[in-house]
């Protein structure tokens, strides 16, 4: 189940990294029949409570893409991801590709990258300040595919690197 679970995230996550690479965009018609696909995966595969837990992550990813921070179809990836997966794979996914995408802004563009770091931390502090720049916009489906690749190695239960977080419970 591992190996299938992470070759059809890995192929379903490398379309869309070449659609967003050229297009800037991962179109609806190939994201919307992915995500009936890898809910009907779900259903087949995976427990009901499973499933169950992981429509409601996708309805946070939903209100959470409502914010504007990521484009709408990397959130629809990110759904795509919750259903073959789990929420786990999904969060654990968001969180390691936003890392690579800061470690990526930082080496090509450090300038750019501290200035908003400061403001985001100022922000963290409540301080408010405007951003004055226009920041540039880099495409997240590679930075979701990296991620999705180092949540199936690390710390996917049936991955070959497998480390538990805070005891398991993670």
């Amino acid at each position: 189940m591992y190996i299938l679970r992470t070759v059809i995230a890995a192929v379903i996550c490398l379309a869309a990294a070449i659609f967003d690479y050229k297009t800037t965009k991962i179109p609806n018609k190939f994201i919307f029949p992915v995500i009936i696909l890898s809910l009907i995966f779900s259903l087949i595969f995976y427990p009901l409570i499973s499933t169950g837990t992981s429509i409601l992550f996708v309805l946070l990813l939903f209100l959470y893409g409502m914010t504007g921070w990521m484009g709408l179809g990397d959130i629809k990836l990110l759904m795509a991801l919750t259903f073959i997966g789990s929420w786990k794979m999904s969060l654990f996914t968001l969180v390691l590709s936003s890392i690579y995408l800061m470690i990526f802004g930082f080496l090509a563009n450090p300038t750019e990258t501290g200035f908003y770091m400061r403001k985001m931390l100022n922000r963290f502090r409540l301080k408010k300040e405007p951003l004055y720049k226009k920041s540039t916009k880099y495409k997240f489906a590679p930075f979701i595919l990296l991620g999705a690749l180092s949540y199936s190695v690390f710390f996917d239960p049936s991955g070959p690197f497998h480390f538990e977080l805070f005891g398991g419970i993670v």
